[in-house]
């Protein structure tokens, strides 16, 4: 199963599985995106002619809190990430290898409760690396 962590600059991580009340669900952006640029050779024919750096893009999903005081895991989450000089997003798809991503957070969405007291928060982070 795969596996979410934030990190900040002192390695302190913050898990996004579950297991302390935020799971992290529904999850965009995790892949690479390529910009490349053709030239139109004709008749269907197309030949690669330069290959740019990845674009920046905003991966997100939604922060599901779940413990027995959602708005105050929420506080936490967000007084850690606020007092956080750096931030990396850790990405675990399978087994134990583990792939990370400086990014910065565009939004953290607070609302109301569920019907079954969670509180599901929007987020998006912009990236500022490649996958490493």
């Amino acid at each position: 199963m795969r596996k979410f962590y934030l990190e900040n600059s002192a390695g302190e991580r913050r898990d996004l599985n579950g297991k302390n009340g935020v799971f992290f669900k529904d999850p965009t952006g995790l892949g690479v995106t390529l910009a490349r640029s053709y030239a139109d050779l004709g008749y269907g024919f197309f030949k690669p002619i330069s290959t740019t750096a990845e674009p920046q893009t905003q991966p997100g999903g939604t922060l599901v809190f779940h413990g027995p005081d959602p708005y105050a895991d929420y506080r936490n989450l967000i007084n850690w990430v606020s007092a956080s000089d750096n931030l990396v997003l850790v990405y675990v798809p399978y087994g134990s290898e583990e792939y990370y991503r400086r990014v910065d957070i565009n939004y953290l969405s607070k609302g109301e409760l569920t019907l079954v007291r969670w509180l599901e928060v929007p987020a998006s982070f912009s990236i500022l690396t490649p996958w490493y």
